[in-house]
């Protein structure tokens, strides 16, 4: 019989162990890189562990890309203007950050560094290729729109203008109108054993 038990709790502030009984599994799914010290972070996630338990930490992989090179809608290579500032907002945001601690090494050494052993990683293929469908549509749609919403002081004019009319639902250049969008990227898990 398998029991889930979710806790809220702030690993920032305490080792885990401290919140909850020993575990078999802990999941930790894009929350550590949001941590001042997320060598801290994983460590306390670790201290839960039962013996021969496993932590899995969901971090990282290939970002999610939707979009053709060139929309016929401003400047061709929207997308990738619009990951790289978030690539930038994300430098910024841990960088001012009180407390903030850099983590030089990648996740499957931080974990060894938690004392875990059995250290590996996988990642899954999330993949909607075009021609697409209503459902992938509407998600591209929303995905456009949150990354547009969450960096519309980091862009230019020209694709803040380009993304308006991208996310117009009654413009000749709407996005949801579109066969060719897709949903292509990875996650990734790393994972460690008591």
């Amino acid at each position: 019989m398998v029991r889930i038990e979710t806790v809220l709790a702030d690993v920032a502030a305490q080792p885990l162990a401290e919140v909850v009984p020993q575990a078999d599994l802990v999941w930790a799914a894009s929350m550590v890189h949001h941590l001042p010290d997320q060598q801290a972070g994983i460590d306390g996630l670790a201290s839960a562990l039962k013996p021969g338990g496993v932590l899995a930490v969901a971090e990282g992989g290939l970002e999610l890309q939707t979009l053709p090179w060139d929309l016929g809608v401003g400047a061709p290579g929207l997308e990738r203007r619009l990951l790289a500032a978030r690539e930038q907002w994300f430098g910024e945001m841990r960088a001012g950050m009180e407390g903030s601690v850099r983590m030089p090494y990648g996740w499957t050494t931080a974990l060894s560094r938690a004392g875990l052993r059995e250290i590996g990683s996988f990642s899954a293929l999330v993949e909607h290729p075009a021609p697409t469908t209503e459902t992938v549509r509407r998600f591209v749609v929303r995905h456009v729109a949150r990354l547009v919403e969450a960096l519309e002081e980091r862009i230019s004019d020209d694709d803040r203008e380009a993304a308006r009319r991208l996310l117009d639902s009654e413009g000749a250049g709407y996005l949801g109108d579109r066969d060719d969008l897709y949903v292509l990227g990875t996650r990734t898990v790393h994972t460690g054993r008591r």
